[in-house]
């Protein structure tokens, strides 16, 4: 067989937009082909040797249709016994090409020429589109097609070509493969060429809901165990079926910041004035603070909406590390149909972690000694009255309680009150109890990254070619509120569970 090689149908297309203008009614021109290509005449004049096929060149329902437009290809062509081609750009369109419609799409009329019609035993199609280089990208099993007296009519439709045929690009080759079988055991094979315009890609849009923002997650003003996350629609541009399957990857991240005080037990020295000899210790606590991260452990449920109603869709889950990838399948949408998608976090809740966690004894007040305990003597617990006094009568106050304080030397803590004189001593020293370490919510962010990833078909034709997958990478969405600098956080303190809290 020769291979001939002509240019691609882009510029056909310049050639169409030259030469092919609508009319001052609007209507579409006709054109007048510069270079011919043979006729019906000379290719019914092929012999029973030789057998041929006469190919009508006006491809049926064009003329009217701005779908499909009969143009003149630059290069002369000549059919030979198995080869012809349509000297037409067919702009493919999903609105011609379901069944329903199949009486309006584009046909493609042949004739036998040289067979016996009445020994024709069987008549098969298969589609083929082959890249610049001659590779098959799509092929269609055969598929028999029926005829009268030798005459054949293909519509150009998903049923027969696979939803491929959609797509297509400049230089792309459509063949048809038509196999003839008589009943004499002779296989005619032929060849017709012709040439598809289409910008037709994946049909769903993908858009993101603007309000997602103001939902009560990113607002954090409800405390719920599930909260949406996210919420897109999907726009069916065709106005036939479709079924869509995809994935959807989320990476989402609730952080609570957490602020973790406690307290030390401090002291400082207080020197003491003539006729006091004992040192003077003042008692009390520094509060300290760190700061710890909680996170949240999320499943998710991914939702439908239509027509404000709700229905949970079907999904797979594979969890890799920080990011969850959910799959779903066979999700239809009708022709030109909008739906929502909504995606749910689903929060393990840990309310515990927030609070005072234990109980701490310190010391508050002056007192004698230099270190203390909990069961400190309880001359420890006492100074004499008027210390800072060095007259002669803060002397006597001084030396009676400490002949006091030497009787008590022996007893600790909580005994110090029994038989003490309140006029010679002052219990100053006292225990006070604070949480060993209290957690308190200081803020919270919430971070989601989404990429939605969607591969469609025609409904009805799944085990066909898809009409292309589309993969939309949405922007990240944030909310923070609080005091929830990250770079106070100590890595090393975190607890798994989600916060509540309404900052």
């Amino acid at each position: 067989m020769r291979e001939f090689f002509f240019v691609p149908v882009f510029i056909s297309l310049l050639a169409l937009s030259a030469g092919c203008s609508p009319g001052d009614d609007g209507s579409q021109k006709s054109r007048t082909l510069k270079i011919p290509y043979p006729t019906a005449d000379v290719q019914s004049a092929s012999t029973n040797s030789s057998p041929s096929l006469d190919v009508e060149q006006e491809v049926e329902n064009c003329s009217d249709n701005p779908k499909c437009h009969l143009e003149e290809m630059n290069t002369p062509f000549t059919n030979t016994a198995t080869t012809y081609r349509i000297n037409s750009v067919i702009y493919s369109d999903t609105d011609i090409m379901s069944g329903v419609n199949v009486q309006t799409a584009p046909i493609v009329n042949f004739e036998v020429k040289g067979i016996d019609t009445s020994s024709i035993t069987s008549t098969t199609i298969r589609y083929n589109k082959k890249d610049g280089m001659g590779n098959i990208i799509a092929q269609t099993t055969e598929t028999a097609i029926s005829g009268t007296e030798g005459r054949y009519s293909v519509p150009i439709h998903s049923s027969l070509f696979g939803s491929s045929i959609l797509i297509s690009a400049p230089y792309e080759k459509h063949t048809m493969q038509i196999k003839i079988l008589t009943n004499q055991g002779y296989n005619y094979n032929f060849e017709i060429e012709f040439f598809i315009s289409s910008s037709t890609i994946n049909p769903v849009v993908i858009e993101r809901d603007a309000q997602i923002m103001n939902s009560h997650y990113y607002k954090m003003d409800e405390d719920l165990q599930s909260f949406l996350i996210d919420s897109i629609s999907l726009e069916n541009t065709l106005p036939l079926s479709i079924s869509v399957s995809g994935d959807i990857s989320v990476n989402n991240s609730t952080v609570a910041v957490l602020k973790q005080t406690s307290r030390s037990q401090q002291k400082t020295f207080i020197s003491s004035t003539s006729g006091y000899p004992f040192d003077i210790y003042n008692w009390f606590t520094v509060p300290g603070y760190s700061y710890g991260s909680a996170t949240a452990i999320a499943t998710y449920t991914v939702k439908i909406e239509r027509n404000g109603v709700e229905e949970e869709l079907a999904v797979s889950s594979n969890y890799n590390g920080a990011e969850s990838i959910l799959s779903y399948n066979d999700l239809e949408l009708d022709g030109n149909q909008k739906i929502k998608m909504n995606i749910y976090a689903n929060l393990v809740v840990n309310n515990s972690v927030v609070g005072d966690h234990g109980q701490q004894s310190f010391f508050e007040g002056n007192s004698l000694c230099a270190t203390l305990t909990i069961n400190s003597s309880c001359a420890c617990f006492f100074t004499p009255l008027n210390i800072n006094n060095s007259s002669l009568t803060g002397d006597l106050f001084y030396h009676s309680a400490r002949t006091t304080i030497y009787t008590i030397q022996e007893l600790y803590y909580p005994n110090c009150g029994s038989g003490v004189p309140n006029g010679v001593l002052t219990q100053q020293l006292s225990i006070v109890d604070h949480p060993a370490s209290s957690i308190s919510l200081s803020g919270r962010i919430h971070r989601s990254d989404l990429k939605y990833t969607a591969t469609t078909w025609l409904k009805g034709y799944e085990a066909q070619d898809d009409l292309g997958t589309i993969s939309m990478t949405m922007d990240t969405l944030e909310a923070v509120k609080g005091d929830s600098n990250l770079g106070m956080v100590d890595p090393s303190l975190s607890y798994q569970g989600y916060i509540p809290g309404q900052l």
